[in-house]
């Protein structure tokens, strides 16, 4: 008994950021799978441990809801479809066509987890209609092989290549994630799918699992989606990726704020014309007066852009090509939430990093559509129906709030500055505190999303790496103070577990999608006075970026005119560790390198070159042998070969969350990464 009163356990890896994905055994499907599961605890032995965790590890298959519904409608009598079959003929003869219609009772959907709160009737068109979602069906109860204590490790040493899931990070000892505990142990579990689960596989590609396990007789903890099992061959792959997210607890509230802003200036208005009304002011005048005084509420709701609300908009619009296999994950490249903390200044303590208090939490309820908030302003949505990556950006590592007004943030939302600056009332920021930033920040990160900052996943010929590219860097601090603030780079452990990934991974036939938040290669959309007065000797009279299109030289006997690299600083706001390595990484090995930060659009790509140029500026800068175009390269090369051919790219892609600082009238953005026969074929950015 005193060991179930006193143990603590946390299931660390996989989870709901870095999914475990399995391949189904096409030829032999019921054959059973194994997977090892990382876990922390206080339990000082394997014996005890696995004492305490048989049969209380259990794996939870989530279905989709119209599916399901489908299937048991065709497992219905054949009488009942002999009836539906009358029906149907009565029809052709009648004048008064009736609706072909199934019932489905309480019970039936109780049975597969599907119960709703009375007895369904639905017609054809109510089936069609029916959003994707996602529930919960009949668990499994995993057997458990061998319970095995293990260390942290550091990411560039050789082990980490091999065993990601279960070689726990040190960081995760050192910030104190999990408070005190300090034993880690690898659970090898063995498990076999049911035939609810192989008959789900049969219509879609794959299927994601909770890991459910028991910390105590009460506290049942969940990491969700954190396993995959996919019948894909990996040849062809479409992936989503998203960025600047900028999810808080802020944007939800700020419609009832705001709200309540309007309605009492216009109770106030209303009260005043009552007055004026009297003496000056005729029906006609007062009725047109009150209805232009509507006209603002109308416009504020419409011209406010909540981000949690794009993102929600986001997971109704995936969940609709998931359901038809057009999609087989997401990947989301920083700046998940805006800051983390919820608490406001003025209750919020140094020491209080907790999940419960923080931006995670709501990020992670929008997601899993967990305790969805029911008033004004906050769009509905439903669970997301496929897997996610995740890696953090510099916001993510921000404890405190910003004022709206910092950067013209408010134009990015929607907002004008008068109600940005009443918004600013209700939530303090302080100047200082605003851009301070922590490891610490990212503990709710760590403990219920992702514990894992850089790393790789291998599917077929592709491997995916994510790399966190840190914090906000003062080190140029002019950039940071024209508002696209440098990060502090990739560390030479970083650099080493690239290198790592090459050695023991890549092959020729192998191409590398690298993913981090900042951007390698970003200039400003026109160079600076300097540049442009030196430009004037040169008889260079182009300033704007746009103007250097590297097709627009095409057809010109000297390509090199359109380069950028000697015309613009190509690394404003980027990385300020390693950012020559890492380029020569890039040129090297990937094909694709994406990334967010800027929310803009903006695509690069680079040449190596034979010979450097010494009179070269920015190439002596970054001292790399490298030649940078600028074009819409996603637009251009739609095809494998045109892509192997002009790689390696460098791109960003806009917010999904906030508006492009440069197209306001953009909103939305996803890019769309395609995979045919194991090559890259397409990357375009599209918009919800």
């Amino acid at each position: 008994m005193n060991l179930i009163k006193s143990h603590k356990i946390f299931l660390i890896n996989p989870n709901l950021g870095h999914p475990k994905i399995i391949g189904l055994d096409k030829k032999n499907p019921q054959k059973k799978n194994r997977m090892d599961l990382l876990f922390i605890s206080n339990i000082q032995t394997p014996q005890k441990l696995e004492e305490y965790l048989t049969d209380k590890i259990k794996l939870v298959p989530l279905f989709e809801y119209k599916w399901k519904l489908k299937k048991i409608i065709k497992e219905r009598s054949i009488w009942k479809k002999i009836k539906n079959l009358g029906r149907k003929i009565r029809n052709l003869f009648s004048s008064k066509k009736r609706e072909v219609y199934y019932k489905v009772s309480i019970e039936e959907l109780d049975k597969y987890g599907m119960a709703t709160t009375r007895t369904t009737k639905l017609k054809r068109k109510e089936i069609a209609r029916i959003k994707p979602r996602a529930f919960r069906a009949e668990q499994i109860i995993p057997k458990i092989l061998t319970i095995k204590p293990t260390n942290s490790i550091k990411i560039d040493e050789e082990d980490y290549i091999n065993n990601q899931y279960t070689k726990p990070q040190y960081y995760l000892e050192r910030l104190e994630v999990f408070n005190d505990l300090n034993n880690f142990y690898i659970v090898e579990i063995e498990f076999n799918l049911h035939e609810g689960i192989l008959e789900f596989l049969s219509d879609k590609n794959f299927i994601m699992f909770d890991i459910l396990y028991a910390e105590s007789n009460s506290d049942i903890k969940v990491n969700y989606h954190s396993l995959v099992i996919s019948k894909n061959d990996w040849k062809n792959i479409n992936v989503v990726q998203v960025t600047d997210l900028h999810i808080a607890q802020r944007n939800d509230d700020m419609y009832d704020t705001l709200d309540a802003m309007h309605k009492k200036v216009r109770k106030k208005n209303v009260k005043k014309t009552e007055q004026i009304n009297k003496n000056e002011l005729n029906k006609k005048d007062k009725k047109n007066y009150e209805k232009s005084l509507s006209k603002i509420d109308l416009s504020f709701r419409r011209r406010l852009i909540n981000p949690n609300n794009m993102f929600r908009k986001f997971i109704r619009e995936v969940n609709k090509g998931i359901v038809k296999n057009e999609i087989d994950f997401i990947f989301i490249t920083g700046d998940i939430v805006d800051f983390t903390q919820i608490s406001t200044e003025s209750n919020y303590q140094d020491s209080d990093n907790s999940y419960e208090k923080s931006n995670w939490r709501v990020f992670k309820n929008i997601l899993l559509n967990i305790e969805p908030p029911n008033r004004k302003g906050i769009r509905k949505t439903n669970e997301l129906l496929c897997p996610i990556f995740t890696i953090p950006g510099n916001h993510d590592y921000r404890p405190w709030q910003y004022d709206l007004n910092w950067g013209g943030i408010y134009k990015k939302m929607g907002l004008k500055k008068e109600e940005a600056s009443l918004l600013g009332q209700s939530y303090s920021a302080s100047p200082i505190k605003a851009i301070l930033k922590s490891d610490r920040a990212l503990k709710g990160y760590f403990s219920e999303i992702n514990p894992s900052l850089d790393y790789y996943i291998m599917l077929g010929d592709i491997i995916f790496i994510f790399l966190d590219s840190g914090s906000d860097s003062y080190k140029k601090m002019v950039d940071f103070i024209s508002g696209s603030p440098s990060l502090t780079g990739l560390s030479e452990r970083q650099m080493r577990f690239l290198k790592n990934v090459v050695e023991y991974k890549f092959k020729k036939k192998n191409q590398i999608i690298l993913s981090l938040h900042a951007p390698p290669i970003n200039t400003r959309q026109k160079r600076n006075w300097t540049r442009r007065l030196k430009d004037i000797f040169k008889k260079r009279f182009n300033s704007d970026i746009s103007e250097y299109k590297e097709t627009n030289y095409r057809n010109s006997e000297n390509n090199n005119k359109a380069r950028i690299d000697d015309k613009f600083n190509v690394t404003y706001g980027t990385l300020t560790h390693n950012l020559r390595d890492f380029l020569h990484f890039c040129s090297n090995y990937c094909t694709l390198v994406i990334s967010g930060h800027t929310h803009a659009l903006k695509e690069y790509r680079m040449q190596k070159l034979k010979t450097v140029s010494n009179s070269n500026e920015n190439i002596n800068e970054i001292n790399y042998d490298c030649a940078i175009f600028y074009d819409d390269f996603s637009e251009l090369y739609r095809t494998s070969n045109k892509i192997q051919q002009y790689k390696t790219f460098i791109v960003q892609t806009p917010s999904l969350g906030l508006k492009s600082s440069k197209k306001f009238n953009k909103i939305g953005a996803y890019r769309e990464i395609i995979i045919k026969s194991g090559k890259l074929s397409s990357f375009q950015v599209k918009y919800i």
